[in-house]
């Protein structure tokens, strides 16, 4: 990765700064010495009983109680477990782990930013994230949606910085912090194929070495697997029943929002969106409670160029074209992935 400029670096120092300190200051007014929600107290009460087996037992019960029979990921828990001992334990404490990955996800987006379309677009790329009020939501809850999203933002700079697995030390970070994902957030196991799929894309469309490129590529894949397994191998049974029922199961939708569901229902239900003008109006203003304006213009604006964009490219290049250069331009890589469930 190329050193950053002293501009960059005062920015990024600048806004890590201020997001970390505008979360303490909203969480110091509104959240400290009140009660936290069900989640949150589950969450940190397994935090401290990782804490408490790391001073009484050392390194060897600290692992032991993280590797122990849970159907919740083990990253965020075990990492508030360490800050215990600088911090105190305290639920303050975890409010500060999340702000750490919180600020961890805007360098992220900046360097994803950069490397795909340069300085300007990370800096409008992280600004958009920073000033999300939804990602400000989460960063001041203590759930594991702000650290998922983390691995994941990594994961994919890794991918966009590996250059199609040309080059080493990026795939093996890929491999990391694909695996890191896992124990970030079981739920962030629906994203594994699309980002294994964006990895192989961009070997196909940048064929090279292709012997070493899709080692490389394998590489990674046993790197997440060897992260994930130390987990998930003694948990597998416990995240399997909760993912088919509680996660991506038929109970899954008592976790949804009501209107979101029946706007996503009218969307993908028995009519194609396009002769459902009442359902992008519902489904727009749904975004937009969610987002809030400004951030709803500019995401809608971004989406409408690159569609126009795609048909001018379309109507010169052709079909078969255009979509190769979708491809090559790594656009596959930058999905959008929801890192966090709602709770109505």
């Amino acid at each position: 990765m190329k050193t950053l400029t002293l501009k960059e670096t005062f920015f990024l120092i600048t806004i890590s700064i201020f997001s970390f300190a505008v979360n303490m200051l909203w969480i110091g007014t509104n959240r400290f010495n009140q009660p936290l929600n069900i989640d949150e107290a589950g969450y940190l009460s397994i935090s401290l009983s990782d804490y408490h087996q790391l001073l009484a037992n050392g390194i060897y019960g600290w692992l032991s109680t993280v590797d122990g029979p849970s159907i919740q990921a083990p990253l965020t828990t075990a990492v508030t477990s360490l800050f215990y001992l600088v911090f105190g334990t305290n639920a303050y404490t975890g409010f500060i782990v999340i702000s750490c990955f919180a600020v961890w996800v805007i360098i992220g987006t900046y360097l994803l930013g950069k490397a795909h379309g340069g300085v300007r677009l990370g800096v409008i790329s992280s600004l958009l994230v920073a000033s999300c009020p939804m990602f400000f939501r989460y960063e001041t809850d203590y759930i594991f949606a702000i650290p998922a999203a983390a691995m994941t933002t990594m994961a994919l700079l890794s991918l966009v910085k590996c250059n199609s697995f040309t080059n080493m030390r990026y795939a093996v970070f890929f491999g990391l912090f694909a695996g890191a994902m896992l124990l970030a957030r079981t739920m962030t196991i629906a994203f594994v194929p699309f980002l294994f799929l964006g990895a192989f894309a961009s070997i196909v469309v940048h064929p090279g070495n292709l012997k070493r490129q899709f080692g490389l590529l394998l590489l990674a894949a046993i790197l997440a697997l060897m992260i994930a397994a130390t987990w998930f191998i003694p948990n597998g049974m416990l995240v399997f029943h909760y993912l088919s029922s509680y996660g991506y199961g038929h109970n899954a939708t008592g976790y949804a929002n009501e209107h979101f569901s029946k706007s996503i229902v009218s969307v993908i239900g028995k009519y194609f969106i396009l002769f459902q003008p009442k359902a992008w109006l519902d489904h727009l203003n749904h975004l937009s409670k969610l987002l809030y304006f400004p951030d709803v213009i500019i995401i809608i604006s971004g989406g409408l160029l690159l569609l126009v964009s795609i048909l001018i490219s379309t109507g010169k290049n052709g079909i078969r074209n255009t979509s190769l250069l979708v491809v090559k331009s790594k656009l596959c890589l930058l999905y959008t992935s929801d890192a966090a469930d709602e709770r109505s």
